[in-house]
């Protein structure tokens, strides 16, 4: 993938590998950690290389972000049975926020599923960062649910057919 507007130059977005599911992992916990620390046990701090393999193996997309060489960040989408691209595990480590990394992993996860009607994708009610970058690149909210005392999970919605 191409480097993205915005980004240091020595940042770009690509395919993520099957030989680096582990690294991926533990960038996805390692990013999670602050959201944990917010609401709990929250299911990406369990995130494990095999789960990233499934999800390279079952054909969908799961991209990676580079600084310098070093991956700092990583997203990846399902294809539900309706067609909606559910966006899963936007995932920046905390020392590489603020400088358009999330924004280009998504931008980028979106230009990969070119036919796909709505993207979907939740996040914490608490998580003003998250909600500010989701509803600055089109998401809108269609619902909140709490899943456990005191946690409410957003849930956004994109439409671009």
């Amino acid at each position: 993938m191409a480097e993205r507007a915005g980004l240091p130059a020595s940042c770009t977005v690509r395919r993520a590998r099957r030989d680096e599911a582990e690294q991926l992992a533990s960038v996805i916990r390692d990013a999670f950690q602050t959201e944990a620390d917010v609401y709990g046990d929250i299911p990406p701090m369990h995130e494990t290389a095999a789960d990233v393999e499934a999800t390279i193996d079952a054909g969908e997309v799961t991209l990676a972000a580079d600084v310098d060489g070093v991956t700092v960040g990583t997203v990846r989408g399902e294809t539900k049975p309706d067609g909606t691209v559910v966006v899963r595990r936007l995932a920046v480590l905390p020392q590489a926020r603020g400088r358009g990394v999330a924004r280009a992993l998504l931008v980028a996860l979106e230009a990969a599923y070119p036919y796909t009607a709505r993207f979907e994708l939740f996040t914490g009610d608490l998580n003003t960062a998250a909600l500010g970058l989701y509803e600055s690149l089109g998401y809108e909210r269609i619902g909140n649910m709490e899943i456990a005392p005191g946690v409410e999970l957003v849930t956004l919605e994109k439409l671009v057919i």
